[in-house]
């Protein structure tokens, strides 16, 4: 379900950007139940990122970390603080939706106490 949505949403996007935007979007559905609205924009400005790092990547791959500049001399590509400052804002996002390995531990301990109250409702229900 979450693919259909992201295809249109992300179709202009590195195919890269889309894998781990299904990723995100799955993983918020399977902990949420459904991607809030509010969340788009969120999504949108992590796929951003996700894309300049990639197409920012496979440039200075293809140029070399270092490129001369007008002088002749060598330094370091340009395009290498961009890619920096992007992952900064890609951290920013993944930790504002939840969706980094330390919001796991806090899903985890949310579904195991949600685990606790549906037992304790179960056993109500049996002795009741």
């Amino acid at each position: 379900m979450a693919r259909k949505r992201n295809d249109s949403r992300y179709a202009d996007s590195d195919p890269r950007t889309r894998a781990h935007m299904d990723a995100a979007l799955a993983y918020l559905e399977e902990q949420y139940g459904s991607v809030s609205a509010e969340w788009l924009s969120t999504l949108d400005m992590m796929a951003l990122n996700l894309d300049l790092i990639f197409r920012a990547k496979d440039t200075v791959m293809d140029e070399g970390v270092l490129v001369t500049n007008r002088f002749g001399g060598s330094e370091r590509h340009p395009l290498i603080k961009t890619i920096m400052d992007a992952q900064s804002q890609l951290h920013k996002c993944v930790a504002q939706l939840g969706c980094g390995p330390l919001a796991k531990g806090k899903v985890t301990k949310n579904e195991k106490e949600s685990e606790t109250v549906a037992q304790e409702r179960l056993l109500d229900k049996i002795l009741n």
